[in-house]
């Protein structure tokens, strides 16, 4: 094998590695691979910083309706793109994650999505994440930032520009949804709270009502919706 011919070789393979989906092929791809997604119902147990939050908690995600969210203390909240449009109590703890981004489904939904998070979808990077390669939807300098396995376009990693990022950790199998074991809250300080999925199923009999301000309880002082912490 002459010099010459290993040459080739590498600049082949760096030519392949070099390739990096633009952005808007990577939103396009989770349209797609999402378009036949089921709203899920999540039990969770949650570990955090603060002794008194509650052990257990509820997420109902919903490809097109939001995130309802409860726990055994009787809390309760509806997120929607980021932001809680109803809730019991009104300020929603430091503990919720904003997980919307892992079932949105429609291209108008996850580019509203993205652009509430301020990610600048004329950028895309690859870099290294854990032992994948991953997307770096808005790049590594973008206050917000979408992490996605190159390959099963899973999301693992949200940086928000508020300073709060959530990590997903351990995707398996849950019963035919692949899904990640661990969520993980964090912000500037370091690790809020981990939610770790116990029981995952898909939960088809969540519609539109179940998702509404109105059947939610206490909304947000004036109706106004709220950013999380």
């Amino acid at each position: 094998m002459t010099p010459s011919f290993v040459a080739s070789i590498l600049a082949f393979i760096a030519a392949g590695l070099a390739y990096i989906l633009p952005a808007e092929r990577v939103v396009l791809e989770l349209v797609r691979v999402r378009e036949n997604a089921l709203p899920l119902r999540l039990d969770t147990a949650l570990r955090g910083i603060v002794s008194s939050w509650p052990e257990q908690v509820i997420l109902e995600l919903h490809p097109d309706f939001g995130l309802r969210v409860s726990d055994t203390e009787g809390g309760s909240w509806l997120l929607r793109q980021g932001r809680v449009v109803a809730g019991s109590p009104s300020r929603a703890p430091l503990w919720i994650p904003d997980i919307e981004i892992l079932a949105l489904r429609t291209e108008e939904g996850l580019r509203a999505w993205l652009r509430r998070a301020r990610v600048d979808l004329s950028r895309n990077e690859l870099a290294r994440c854990g032992e994948s390669d991953c997307f770096i939807l808005g790049g590594t300098r973008s206050p917000g930032q979408v992490w996605l396995d190159k390959d099963r376009f899973e999301v693992v990693r949200v940086v928000l520009p508020e300073g709060r990022q959530l990590v997903f950790e351990g995707y398996q199998d849950w019963s035919g949804v692949r899904f990640p074991r661990d969520i993980k809250v964090l912000d500037a300080h370091g690790l809020l709270a981990t939610l770790s999925v116990q029981r995952l199923g898909a939960a088809p009999d969540l519609g539109a009502d179940d998702f509404s301000p109105q059947n939610m309880g206490q909304s947000p002082p004036g109706n106004r919706s709220t950013q999380l912490p």
